[in-house]
């Protein structure tokens, strides 16, 4: 089992994730250093259908996607979905950006290289309320 299995199995058996009255949490992990080890865990009450193979995140002007890793089921009240890094894309239209339509705006965008993905999201600035990549 790798280390970071066994970290989440642990969490499952402590009861850790969900706070009362919450169906579902997500938890992103951004690394900005080296984008490609960003992670994301969803956190659910048992039976909630089982959420899609790929999510997307937006973080600043770019869109994450994320691919299904494993999940772990063994908490009787809790399932826990993880997804490890898979593409990033530029997006200069992250306003419009919403659950309905990101998927859309993933695949219209600029993909960006993964290894030098970092590099970018270092030189992003945020003005008047808008991210901007700096050239």
């Amino acid at each position: 089992m790798k280390e970071i299995e066994k970290y989440y199995v642990n969490r499952l058996l402590a009861n850790v994730g969900l706070e009362k009255g919450v169906q579902c949490k997500r938890e992103v992990r951004i690394i900005e250093d080296c984008i490609e080890e960003s992670t994301l865990d969803i956190w659910t009450v048992k039976d909630i259908v089982f959420p899609e193979t790929n999510q997307y995140e937006i973080y600043k002007c770019f869109i994450l996607e994320f691919e299904f890793s494993f999940g772990g089921f063994i908490n009787p009240n809790k399932d826990l979905f993880h997804y490890s890094f898979k593409n990033i894309v530029y997006c200069d239209k992250v306003g419009e950006v919403c659950e309905d339509n990101i998927r859309k705006y993933f695949e219209n965008g600029m993909r960006l290289d993964i290894h030098t993905s970092s590099d970018y999201i270092k030189k992003v600035i945020y003005e008047n309320g808008i991210w901007y990549l700096k050239g």
